[in-house]
């Protein structure tokens, strides 16, 4: 009696194995496309903007975008890009519990005081035990959340 197993399962043991492998990368990398906004009212304040997300309205908007957790400690860098200098991105990182209501944990920068991309560097998060995190950035028109690296 042969046995066949499907593509799907054939890929899943791969990935498995690849996922064990000792000195695999963790590091993970998200456009700002994967974002969501806390208030309903909010979501028609961003465009998207190839895989970037660009604040539209005249009023400071939040735009939060989950991060899968593979290691408790993770370097979160945002990248952003700031229109002037009188419409700043400010960004954290939010730790939560497992339970997903405590807050474990709490980072945040502000965008440097020049014009144009850079990256925020949120620093070493520590993540507990099957807790998650999530990134927020508060940002003024016309700038734009790029993508968030860890």
């Amino acid at each position: 009696m042969k046995i066949v197993f499907g593509h799907g399962v054939s890929a899943c043991v791969i990935l498995g194995c690849l996922a064990l492998c000792p000195g695999t990368s963790e590091a993970d990398s998200l456009s700002a496309t994967a974002g969501f906004v806390p208030f309903a009212s909010d979501a028609g304040c961003f465009r998207n903007l190839g895989a970037r997300m660009v604040a539209s309205c005249n009023h400071t908007q939040t735009l939060y975008l989950p991060l899968t957790i593979a290691e408790a400690i993770h370097d979160v860098v945002i990248n952003v890009t700031v229109p002037d200098l009188n419409h700043n991105v400010s960004c954290y990182a939010v730790v939560m519990f497992a339970d997903g209501v405590t807050i474990a944990g709490f980072t945040g920068r502000r965008s440097a005081a020049f014009v144009g991309a850079q990256s925020i560097d949120l620093g070493t998060v520590t993540v507990p035990f099957a807790g998650t995190v999530y990134v927020g950035c508060d940002m003024q028109q016309n700038s734009s959340f790029n993508s968030v690296n860890w």
